[in-house]
Parts: structure tokens; sequence; C-alpha cells
């Protein structure tokens, strides 16, 4: 495990130092691409799976914008009832999917997400420069954004259809073995 790591650490590295410049996922693609392409993965699995994981995989925004929006709440002295939280969460979550790999289409986000509650975007606007990093406001921690495409992991992991196969066949048995199925 330990030369896997070693390995796919430097190979992805020019994609994951550049992920601190544009702040942007879909921005990483293509160098995320070549370094996959020179660690020997097909170019039908990575054509597919990274831009699918760039867009999918905003986790790390809806969680964001959840703790943000209810911060702000409570920042203008709203209390906020379970169904307004809960309306935030669905909010945040379904935005992220459909948010542009853009740097800075999270502040739109975060407007819309305010706005569903009903807690007004003004106050934030002003706070909106907070962070110079990358311009998110409230401290969005860059590092998160550092090793942006997770997928290149199991891009990685899976380089071609036998391999994939093969793993699959693999957790089959695990899974017949631990549970007798």
């Amino acid at each position: 495990m330990r030369s896997f790591s070693a390995t796919f650490f430097k190979k992805i590295f020019p994609a994951a130092a550049f992920a601190f410049t544009p702040t942007s996922s879909v921005a990483t693609l293509p160098i995320t691409k070549e370094c996959c392409d020179e660690m020997g993965v097909e170019n039908d699995i990575s054509s597919f799976v990274l831009p699918l994981g760039a867009t999918v995989n905003m986790d790390g925004t809806a969680i964001y914008q959840c703790v943000a929006a209810i911060f702000l709440a409570k920042c203008v002295g709203i209390d906020l009832s379970l169904g307004q939280m809960i309306t935030i969460v669905i909010t945040a979550t379904l935005a992220s999917i459909g948010t542009a790999g853009t740097s800075g289409a999270g502040m739109i986000m975060l407007a819309m997400v305010l706005d569903a509650v009903g807690v007004p975007t003004a106050p934030w606007a002003v706070a909106t420069p907070s962070k110079p990093l990358d311009g998110s406001p409230f401290g969005y921690p860059c590092v998160v954004k550092a090793p942006r495409d997770g997928s290149s992991v199991g891009v990685y992991l899976v380089k071609t259809p036998e391999a994939f196969a093969s793993a699959v066949a693999d957790a089959a048995r695990i899974d017949r073995e631990k549970f007798g199925g």
C-alpha cells in the first residue's frame, strides 16, 4: 500500500498543486487527465469518471453552504426551525450538483440557499472578500480543495476494464466469504 500511495501522490502532484490556483474542480480536469494518462489509465475510463466526479462530487460545497447559512442566520438574529434547516440541506445538496464548477459559483449558490429560508443576503455581501486565497466568504478552507478530484484515486486503481472486472470479482468473493452469499 505504501508504494501505491507514494506512486500515486507523486504522479498526481501537478494536478493537486494546480488546484490551489483556480479553486475550480472543472479547471483542474485537463491536468488531472494528463496525470492519469501518465499513470497508465485508459482514456475511456478517465474521460468518463473524472468529469463525472468533478460534477457530482461537490459534497464539500453542500456542507459548507449548510454551515454558512446557519451561521449567517445566527449572525442576523434569526433562529431557524428544523424545517428551515432541512430546507437548507436539501437546497444546498441540489444546488451543489447543479452549480457550475467555476470559482465563485458557490457565492451565488449561498445566496440561493439563504433566500430559500428567508435569511437576508445583504449582510454577508459585505464580508465576501474576507478570504484572500480564493475569494470565498468566511474562510472556506482551500486545504479541502487541494486534492480536488478524488475520482483520480478510483481511476488509478481501476486503470483498465479488466482491472475493474477483477476488482468487482474480488469484492464479490470477499462478500461471499464474509457473509456466505
